[in-house]
């Protein structure tokens, strides 16, 4: 905790008092060293009386959030200065505390402190592994995609080439996925016409072998080995 007042006797009382309660605690005589150290040692938790020369406890504020925004500061004030507590409050800081400081208060309000900065770190942290790693996903996801589409255009660039070797892909009820420039030139019918209808249309087979194609279809779709060896189970 960083603990800012020009005052030397209150300031000890203040450090005494937090020194007491388990907190280590930096002090400063007025705000233009008390951003020095706050920069330097980076507490979890600034507080500072609003009347100071130099530099106010509004200044500081706004040099504090500037550096630390995660860091809640509580400001110190006499009765006669409530404007500029309520005009900290709106440009934010945690919560101000009015002299004679009440310990009991005081420490109340520094522990709440200090859980609202252990929560704004965290969400911070969070955010950041978060955005990190969809960052590596989104980066890892782009690679991908771009190795699969060349590698979609290498093996269309092969297919398309071969026009001199019809090359014709069916799934397990003979529908006709892919039909090559080769087999159109060899077969006189494109793509457009025989993609989705059966193969069977360019070579019809009798009941016997249409009974095995059947039944290398449903072991195949069931897994059952690869192609060679369902082959062989048809004899």
């Amino acid at each position: 905790i960083l603990a800012i007042d020009d005052d030397v006797a209150a300031r000890g009382l203040l450090a005494d008092l937090l020194s007491l309660s388990g907190y280590t605690v930096f002090t400063a005589g007025e705000g233009r060293e008390g951003i020095e150290l706050f920069t330097e040692r980076r507490p979890d938790l600034v507080i500072t009386d609003i009347q100071m020369p130099h530099m106010d406890g509004l200044e500081l504020l706004r040099r504090v959030r500037d550096v630390d925004e995660s860091a809640p500061v509580i400001l110190v004030t006499g009765h006669g200065d409530l404007d500029n507590a309520l005009r900290a409050l709106r440009r934010g800081a945690y919560d101000f505390l009015l002299k004679p400081i009440n310990p009991e208060i005081l420490l109340n309000t520094v522990r709440k402190g200090l859980e609202h900065c252990r929560l704004k770190r965290f969400e911070k942290n969070y955010r950041r592994v978060l955005e990190q790693q969809v960052e590596e996903r989104t980066r890892e996801l782009a690679d991908r995609t771009t190795e699969l589409a060349r590698t979609n255009e290498f093996l269309q660039g092969i297919l398309d080439s071969s026009t001199r070797v019809a090359i014709v892909l069916t799934d397990f009820d003979n529908q006709i996925l892919f039909w090559n420039s080769g087999a159109e030139n060899i077969y006189g019918y494109c793509a457009e016409e025989m993609v989705g209808t059966s193969i069977l249309r360019l070579f019809p087979v009798d009941d016997a072998t249409w009974g095995h194609v059947d039944k290398l279809a449903r072991l195949m779709r069931n897994k059952a080995g690869t192609v060679q060896e369902n082959m062989k189970q048809l004899g």
